[in-house]
């Protein structure tokens, strides 16, 4: 992911992984989007009700896991907390349509199903050259 302005970088380990408290309760607090947190079994504390309280306004599953798992995903002292970035930044469907109509842009949505992906790419770009042709 790339770095925005008051959302941490998700790049501890790798582009999708933050680990340790506060790296986590910061992404939660930005708002910064994540698929998934994982909590140490049994680990309950100030910490640990924060983090649920906030991922489940968010809408973000919250496993409890064993040590050895967290330790499998990195070595480094991830304090029995683990957040996985979300790969697809999502845009709220209700959002996007009033600005653009606000902008006065008539929106058009293409739904797909998963088993159609393999062509989006290519779908995508032929879209993007119609549309901007349109407007």
């Amino acid at each position: 992911m790339e770095k925005r302005k008051g959302i941490p970088r998700l790049d501890m380990v790798n582009d999708d992984l933050l680990f340790g408290w506060h790296p986590v309760l910061e992404a939660l607090e930005t708002g910064a989007d994540l698929q998934k947190i994982l909590l140490l079994q049994g680990l309950r504390n100030e910490k640990s009700n924060q983090v649920l309280t906030q991922a489940k306004e968010l809408e973000i599953p919250v496993q409890f896991v064993p040590q050895q798992k967290l330790d499998r995903i990195t070595r480094k002292n991830h304090q029995g907390i683990i957040a996985f970035g979300s790969p697809i930044t999502f845009a709220n469907l209700e959002h996007l349509t009033s600005d653009l109509y606000d902008k006065g842009i008539m929106p058009r949505f293409l739904a797909l199903m998963a088993s159609q992906t393999s062509a989006i790419s290519e779908l995508f770009v032929a879209l993007q050259n119609v549309l901007g042709s349109t407007q």
